[in-house]
């Protein structure tokens, strides 16, 4: 079944909005990467969630109980137009390692993550790292589009992951009894199989069983939105108003270079109709 709800809908919802095209690297001394994600949240906020990545060995260790640890002082500011913080989140994170040497052995990559509940709108995100044992700091700015999710079929955006697993432990990337690594700088081993993360809100009960059902498909597109390599289109029943998705994409037969994951989903119960994307680059090994 070929996935062409476009053409067949007389009233489409149509939303491509959320979160931007790239993650942002960061200015100053500290780097680090930041990228982020919208989800829906409580009442008729959404919660938009902060990836971040960075090299373990760029910060400040001293010796502690025979060991070495480092500290750092992260946060979150969500800006309105004026430039003034409307929500903010601030948290402290230790490290520490058993020898010195082991940080200049291929570097230890550290992952966070923090989410902060956020009004429909669009803002900008500050997102700040301070080596507290060191004089290193780092910023990022990225451009935040927080979507309206209350009410009509609507979708997350999309997490391309570094590692989906099912899970039933509560760790800081769990998400609905997966856990969810995103691959935070969105750079993916081009023949490497790409996983990703998407969440369906405010499906329609549905009368008839056609009509409690969903229609999910995705392709990789080029920068100009034209398919490259579509995938198998499913038909699923669904679970409740709302439905969580993990998804596969194969990659070999693509050449290096930027793509956009397109998921496309349609509501056989109101037909309503959204589509997400998110950029990827798919690069050769040691590109």
């Amino acid at each position: 079944m070929r996935f062409i709800i476009v053409s067949l809908l007389l009233a489409v919802s149509y939303a491509l909005v959320g979160a931007e095209d790239w993650p942002g690297k960061s200015q100053g001394g500290l780097k680090f990467f930041a990228d982020q994600a919208a989800f829906k949240g409580a009442d008729s906020r959404s919660l938009v969630e902060f990836y971040i990545l960075l090299e373990a060995a760029q910060i400040q260790y001293v010796p502690e109980g025979g060991k070495f640890v480092g500290e750092m002082d992260l946060s979150v500011a969500i800006e309105d137009s004026a430039g003034t913080a409307v929500e903010r989140s601030f948290w402290t994170r230790r490290l520490s390692v058993q020898d010195l040497a082991n940080l200049s052995e291929g570097g230890i990559p550290y992952r966070d993550v923090t989410g902060v509940q956020v009004s429909p709108g669009i803002y900008q995100a500050v997102v700040q790292i301070e080596d507290m044992f060191g004089d290193k700091s780092g910023e990022v700015r990225l451009p935040l589009t927080v979507p309206d999710m209350a009410g009509a079929f609507a979708a997350s955006d999309v997490i391309l992951a570094s590692r989906i697993e099912k899970s039933t432990s509560d760790g800081k990337f769990s998400k609905s009894g997966f856990e969810v690594v995103p691959n935070t700088t969105r750079r993916h081993l081009l023949g490497e199989p790409l996983n990703a993360y998407l969440e369906l809100y405010n499906l329609a009960p549905g009368e008839t069983e056609r009509s409690k059902t969903f229609v999910l498909g995705f392709s990789l597109t080029d920068t100009a939105g034209v398919a490259v390599k579509t995938y198998p289109t499913s038909r699923f029943q669904k679970p409740g108003s709302s439905a969580v998705k993990t998804l596969v994409a194969e990659t070999t037969d693509l050449k290096p270079g930027r793509y956009y994951f397109q998921v496309e989903a349609f509501d056989a119960g109101n037909r309503q109709y959204i589509r997400k994307r998110r950029s990827v680059r798919l690069a050769s090994d040691g590109a």
